[in-house]
């Protein structure tokens, strides 16, 4: 397969379906709808959102996907991806609201606030958005379309916004009928419980099961970042997860040779996620999860990580642009992801004003991952 990711047991079945993360709990009984890209942007559950772009790769289609899920407080700065639907919404049906508009998800997303709107996406220039069809409404519709134009005043509602009604479906089961293990990079195996892998003498396994937090491995935000740590950590390292969602970059950091990892997640729900998933697969002290803003857990600036990850979104990097540059002004390496090829320059020169410049570069399926340095770092490194 290409960037890395090698399918490891089977091709993801025709069936599957365009949603967000179905990362909803163990629960099979769940029945909304999945719906990648992020706890800061996080949105309902990871299974949908990684679901669907593994689906989506399997078969060769080659999209630019922003994923969102939201909280019930629709709050975008938590992690730019999704957030989590209601885990206990039992559904009558769906209607996806279609939008033909050069509007940002995240950015449209957050001017509804609305916190009915149970998640959305975004391909080729139209942005999808999911009520519950009992929560549906020609006062809704008036919301939207006023917000719409307000943001793009070319979008015409007749033309531009599209309705349709899409029947419940168990959305858990489609998607746990179609995941399959990965390897990422060299080393890297991930695989739900239900399925088996016959790993190598060097291969690092993490088992993740479908819950509520964004990060699988199988999108190429989390991807990139998997497969920089891979090369990067050498053992010894501190390692600062900055939105950690289901905690895999962290995990993943301790088994190839860190001496410790923390993650930080504003998400309670996603924390709770990632706690499990370190106790379901055997982490110990070296591993910590910690709940709340970067700046609530490291409010006096002491933290002193060897390097840095960060999934997030564009707004939430540029909102953290000063704490992230902290590390690096103390010799950390910073990883960024979950930048879109067309955020990538807004994003390099925030960082350069705070003297942390990019070194190294990483681009996959419309997303790029950056190396970011300190400036004295960086002299003679080609950016």
């Amino acid at each position: 397969d290409e960037d890395g990711e090698h399918p490891i047991a089977g091709l993801i079945p025709p069936h599957f379906i365009e949603s967000y993360r179905a990362d909803r709990s163990d629960d099979e009984q769940d029945e909304t709808p999945a719906g990648e890209c992020g706890t800061r942007g996080s949105g309902p559950g990871d299974h949908a959102i990684e679901f669907c772009h593994q689906a989506c790769q399997r078969m060769d289609f080659r999209y630019r996907r922003q994923w969102l899920l939201l909280e019930h407080s629709a709050d975008l700065t938590g992690r730019g991806r999704v957030r989590q639907l209601c885990p206990v919404m039992k559904s009558e049906g769906w209607i996806d609201v279609q939008i033909r508009t050069n509007v940002d998800a995240a950015e449209l997303l957050g001017m509804l606030d609305d916190p009915v709107i149970q998640g959305g996406w975004e391909e080729q220039g139209v942005v999808h958005l999911y009520w519950p069809k009992p929560q549906w409404s020609m006062e809704a519709c008036g919301r939207l379309s006023t917000t719409v134009q307000r943001l793009d005043p070319g979008v015409s509602t007749e033309r531009d916004i599209r309705v349709e009604e899409l029947p419940d479906q168990d959305w858990n089961r489609q998607w746990a009928q179609s995941v399959r293990p990965i390897r990422i990079g060299r080393r890297i195996v991930i695989r739900p419980s239900w399925e088996s892998v016959a790993l190598e003498a060097q291969d690092i396994e993490i088992v993740l099961d479908p819950k509520q937090a964004f990060g699988t491995g199988h999108h190429a935000t989390t991807r990139m970042l998997l497969e920089w740590l891979e090369d990067l950590v050498h053992g010894g390292e501190f390692v600062l997860d900055v939105g950690a969602g289901s905690g895999i970059l962290a995990m993943v950091a301790v088994r190839l040779g860190a001496a410790s990892a923390l993650g930080v997640e504003c998400d309670p729900v996603a924390m709770d996620c990632a706690r499990d998933y370190a106790a379901e697969n055997e982490f110990e002290g070296n591993l910590e999860f910690r709940c709340g803003t970067l700046e609530e857990i490291d409010r006096q600036g002491e933290l002193r990580p060897d390097l840095v990850v960060a999934n997030l979104d564009r707004q939430t990097l540029l909102l953290l642009c000063d704490e992230l540059a902290q590390y690096v002004s103390h010799g950390a390496r910073l990883l960024l992801s979950g930048i879109l090829l067309d955020q990538e320059q807004e994003i390099v020169e925030a960082f350069s004003k705070v003297d942390a410049l990019v070194s190294q570069r990483r681009e996959q399926e419309g997303w790029v991952a950056l190396e970011l340095l300190m400036v004295e770092s960086c002299e003679g490194v080609g950016a």
